[in-house]
């Protein structure tokens, strides 16, 4: 094919990055610059792959500390790529991150904030519109490119909230977006939908779940390639949006799914009441530049009714957190003594920002999944259990329809329960061993629900005392 083949360029690009990974940045800058000329020689500049090497050359300057080089190579390869692909582009997404991280490192804040917007909703645009028709692995390998672009902007997040105050709305808007993506997958509302006997509702998912299967493979093509192919690719969207509006009005699950997707920071602070808060947890890499350490922090965004952004505080020692906080939490749990320490360690400030809330809602990562949030002794010697009401959900947005919800009319009547309580904390325990105080309030607790079930002719099974064991639990969950 000869070196002057566009192939060639890319081997060449190849082989920069490979050097860039390796941090050998001497042999970047004359690859990129050679692929450069072959793609302007065969194709002229106003070509993809010749914007894509310039922001390839944007790329290695930012590593190199050279910002204001990056900029330029990056903006020359943003001009292009507006003309020449699509404006959620994968490609042009990637040149907003890096103007954004670009503008960060020269301190220009605002600028900064504004161009990771930019790349940010075309990331939650990509996942709402795309995401649901990839494969598994496809979904992994989308996630795993994703998930450190938005632990990036997390770090961007912690250093400069206090001169950009929204920065916190939408910082808490992409994380209940984003929370456990590879988890909600619309497995379950596919399944309602195929097993619904409705011939029709079927049929319409399935074009539309084709149509999008469709999509996601043409949304990397570049406009050149799409007019090549005769597909209109705006016009493709357009009947997929009709298709979501017909399967919207015939399927509340895929209505409610849809809904989902664009729950906000403003959604979730509007359906709090006065004395409530929703705390999302974000355990955050830490990073320098592209570069990922090997240590975290943690991020307690609070939500309120009064506050117009979410409150942010900052956990800095998030390697202590998790290794040897940790081992002293699950030392002191087991004996139940010396709990002092770990308001400091876990929860420091969060109370003077919930004082006046009697409800706790708490979605929780990392670390906070293995500690007991309600075990935390408080400043004035009570614990968190006895302080607040508190719910734990897997994701704050899940409050609204938590609280929808609640308000709907429940069937009391003739239902199954399981009830679990007054456990024996010494069962297969030495004798020496220190234990927790037995809780014999509970064993009422118990006693009183189980009477109130009864009476509305409920089946009940109760597990106390030695029954109310961890296999028990497992089994009744089976």
């Amino acid at each position: 094919l000869g070196t002057n083949h566009p192939d060639y360029a890319v081997l060449l690009r190849n082989l920069a990055a490979l050097y860039m990974k390796m941090e050998n940045y001497d042999k970047v800058q004359p690859l990129l610059i050679e692929a450069l000329a072959i793609y302007k020689n065969k194709f002229g500049e106003l070509n993809p792959q010749y914007a894509k090497t310039r922001y390839e050359l944007g790329t290695y300057h930012f590593a190199v500390g050279n910002y204001s080089a990056a900029k330029d190579f990056l903006y020359e390869a943003l001009e292009i790529q507006r003309v020449t692909i699509d404006k959620y582009h994968p490609d042009i997404t990637s040149t907003y991150e890096f103007l954004a991280m670009t503008y960060w490192h020269q301190d220009s804040i605002i600028s900064a904030n504004n161009y990771y917007k930019m790349a940010l909703d075309n990331y939650i645009y990509q996942i709402n519109t795309y995401f649901e028709a990839m494969n598994d692995a496809e979904k992994t390998l989308f996630w795993n490119d994703v998930h450190p672009r938005f632990m990036r902007y997390f770090n961007f997040v912690a250093q400069n909230y206090d001169e950009i105050p929204e920065i916190s709305a939408q910082a808490y808007s992409y994380h209940v977006q984003t929370k456990a993506l590879l988890l909600n997958s619309s497995r379950k509302v596919r399944d309602r939908i195929i097993n619904s006997d409705n011939p029709f509702l079927i049929a319409k998912y399935q074009q539309w779940q084709d149509l999008k299967n469709y999509t996601a493979k043409l949304y990397v093509l570049s406009n050149d390639e799409l007019k090549e192919r005769n597909i209109n690719f705006d016009s493709l969207i357009q009947v997929v949006e009709r298709l979501e509006k017909d399967l919207t009005l015939y399927s509340i699950d895929f209505k409610l799914a849809s809904e989902q997707k664009n729950i906000s920071y403003q959604n979730i602070k509007n359906s709090l009441t006065n004395d409530e808060s929703a705390i999302e947890i974000v355990r955050v890499d830490k990073y320098d530049k592209l570069k990922e350490l090997d240590e975290c922090f943690y991020v307690f965004l609070v939500a309120q009714n009064s506050s117009t952004n979410p409150k942010i505080l900052i956990f800095d020692d998030g390697k202590n957190m998790e290794t040897a906080n940790s081992a002293e939490y699950e030392k002191a749990i087991m004996s139940g003594k010396d709990m002092d320490n770990f308001y400091k360690y876990y929860w420091k400030g969060v109370d003077e920002i919930i004082k006046n809330t009697k409800t706790l809602y708490l979605s929780l990562d990392g670390i906070y999944n293995q500690v007991n949030i309600n075990t935390f002794l408080l400043p004035n010697g009570k614990y968190v259990i006895d302080d607040k009401k508190t719910y734990f959900l897997t994701n704050t947005k899940d409050l609204i329809d938590f609280k929808q919800n609640s308000k709907k009319p429940q069937n009391i009547v003739g239902q199954t329960a399981v009830l679990i309580g007054y456990p024996d904390y010494l069962l297969d325990l030495p004798p020496d061993f220190s234990f927790v105080t037995p809780l014999p309030g509970t064993k009422v607790e118990v006693d009183n629900i189980a009477a109130i079930l009864k009476k509305n002719n409920w089946k009940l099974r109760i597990f106390t005392e030695e029954n109310a064991t961890e296999a028990n639990v497992k089994a009744v969950l089976d």
